[in-house]
């Protein structure tokens, strides 16, 4: 977001490019999740789902698509960077009024609110004391340091690949502690490298960025297909290759769907002119909300 802001872009579009970016797809997508797990009558909860709102009550119950959950810390930040720009419309400005209000929401939070266990996580007290509304923080000043200063590309495609994927492997198997450190510090050295790294040119580079296109629609559509998975491990009755035949299957099947997604619906929502200059900025936070 900080990136990708410029002088002429204020709060009320910024704001509005946002809810247009997001909210269509995600209904789209969950809504029939929201039917089949929300009853009608739980007003509250149906709310909170459709408009991606925090809960206000901790036993009310979450996201019906659970990866969503993210999305519900997105448009925290979003609200907060909007506001930002009332202040001022350049980019490190706006920037670092964001990540000063997120910086000093969650340490007042903290010492004034009873932080609740991380198994309510859009629970509105949970997101006001959470750590992982730094990742927006270094977000925007990890932005600002790549528009003020000129990285030279020296890193091939390849090598940005495997160091991508040691830091994966280090984050997963390796880090312990807390997410901001275990999850948080690889993707930021993972985000320099590749700000470091030349493009590729190759069929490897042509199929991750589809896929990272596509990052959106198959966050969004993936569900479906673990709720196969889930089915499928069941009626196979726990065998271990039925299991990885499966996962591999249901895999290439969720992102060859996401990736039809975005072709035939997200990229003509995309093409909204008030939100063209942002076609392409959507970032997952659940691993760990492009």
């Amino acid at each position: 977001m900080v990136y990708t802001q410029n002088d002429t872009k204020g709060s009320k579009s910024f704001l509005i490019g946002r809810v247009i970016r997001i909210y269509p797809l995600y209904i789209l997508l969950s809504l029939p999740l929201i039917i089949m797990y929300i009853s009608l009558d739980d007003y509250q909860r149906l709310i909170s789902n459709l408009l991606l709102l925090p809960t206000i009550q901790m036993d009310i119950g979450g996201i019906a698509n659970p990866p969503a959950w993210t999305l519900v810390y997105e448009m925290f930040f979003y609200f907060i960077f909007s506001l930002s720009l009332l202040f001022s419309r350049r980019y490190y400005i706006s920037g670092l009024i964001a990540s000063s209000i997120i910086i000093a929401t969650v340490y007042i939070s903290r010492a004034t609110l009873t932080q609740t266990p991380n198994s309510s996580w859009v629970y509105l007290t949970h997101i006001l004391c959470s750590s992982l509304l730094f990742y927006f923080s270094i977000g925007s000043v990890v932005a600002i340091i790549f528009r003020k200063m000129r990285f030279k590309q020296h890193i091939q495609f390849n090598a940005f690949i495997l160091i991508s994927i040691g830091l994966s492997y280090c984050a997963l198997f390796l880090l312990t502690g807390d997410r901001i450190f275990k999850f948080g510090v690889p993707a930021l050295a993972m985000i320099f490298i590749a700000i470091l790294s030349k493009p590729g040119n190759g069929l490897l580079y042509k199929i991750m960025h589809k896929v990272g296109d596509a990052s959106y629609s198959i966050y969004l559509s993936h569900f479906y297909f673990v709720l196969a998975l889930y089915n499928s491990i069941h009626t196979n009755n726990n065998n271990q290759i039925n299991i990885i035949i499966s996962s591999f299957c249901f895999t290439a099947l969720s992102v060859l769907t996401g990736i039809f997604i975005n072709k035939t619906i997200e990229k003509k929502i995309s093409s909204s002119k008030t939100i063209k200059s942002n076609e392409n900025d959507f970032l997952v936070l659940s691993t760990p909300c492009k």
